[in-house]
This record gives structure tokens, C-alpha cells and sequence, in this order.
């Protein structure tokens, strides 16, 4: 199972990759940003307890747990993130659909 420090090296090698992608690229960059999210929480359940969630439903429920003290706005955060990127990857929306 990965390291905390594997999952903050993709968290760095994924902010790195979003400098790099066009601001065009939205769908994109949305996805990298939700697994900069993600390899943030698994370091942080790797940190904490060594503990390696096998789906999202399981990280999502051990994240939202008194346990791990992740702030309310984080949660919502994560969540908004989790369901843009699916969005991204699977129902083909344009762009536009994505921006403020």
C-alpha cells in the first residue's frame, strides 16, 4: 500500500501537471484537482492510522468520521470535487458547465 509520502508526492506531481494543462482544459483540470484532493485524505488516513481505503465509499466514510477531525468545508469540498470530476469524466458536459 502506498506511503503517506507516495500519496504527497502525486499530490505534488498533480499540482504540477495542473500548471501545466491549458486553462482550456477544464474537465481536465478539474479531474486532476479532485485527486489532488484525494491523495491529500489518503495521506492523511495513511499518516494517521495506516489505514488504505479500497473505493471512495469507504474513504468518504471513514474521512467524515469524528476520528479524523476534517473540517465540515473540507467535506463539502471533497464532495463537490468527487462529483464535478465524475461529471467530467462520464456525462460529457461542455466546459462551460464547469465555469463561475
Amino acid at each position: 500500500m502506498p506511503t503517506e509520502a507516495a500519496h504527497l508526492r502525486d499530490v505534488r506531481d498533480n499540482l504540477a501537471t495542473l500548471e501545466q494543462l491549458p486553462e482550456t482544459l477544464v474537465k481536465w483540470r478539474i479531474t486532476v484537482r479532485f485527486y489532488v484532493a484525494l491523495h491529500l485524505l489518503d495521506a492523511l488516513l495513511e499518516g494517521t492510522d495506516h489505514t488504505h481505503p479500497s473505493s471512495h465509499q469507504e474513504r468518504n466514510d471513514l474521512l467524515w468520521t469524528r476520528r479524523y477531525r476534517v473540517p465540515s468545508l473540507a467535506q463539502y469540498a471533497y464532495e463537490q470535487l468527487e462529483r464535478y470530476s465524475r461529471e467530467a469524466r462520464y456525462d460529457c458536459p461542455s466546459s462551460g458547465r464547469f465555469e463561475r
